[in-house]
């Protein structure tokens, strides 16, 4: 308990770390960060409740969309490179 306190007032006084962790979040939900920068941002996700907090969101919106509108076919893998791309370049 109190180390979660902790944590949460760390994550306030250091959101500057913070800001990164969107622009890496398709690609770690994704399963597609090297590994030295998804243990990085595993590691931050343990010690900033906020961040883990925002990344199990994201996660739950993915599977909502994907349980209420399943694709029907694959993305071809172009488009799904330039969507990535729009989304670190964009966020």
């Amino acid at each position: 308990m109190i180390q979660g306190v902790i944590n949460y007032f760390k994550c306030l006084l250091n959101l500057s770390d913070c800001k990164n962790v969107h622009k890496l979040l398709f690609d770690y939900v994704e399963g597609n960060l090297p590994t030295e920068k998804h243990a990085k941002l595993t590691a931050h996700l343990r010690d900033c409740p906020l961040c883990l907090e925002y990344v199990n969101t994201y996660k739950l919106t993915i599977q909502a969309c994907h349980h209420c509108a399943p694709p029907r076919q694959e993305m071809p893998p172009e488009l799904a490179d330039k969507l990535r791309t729009f989304i670190q370049k964009e966020l």
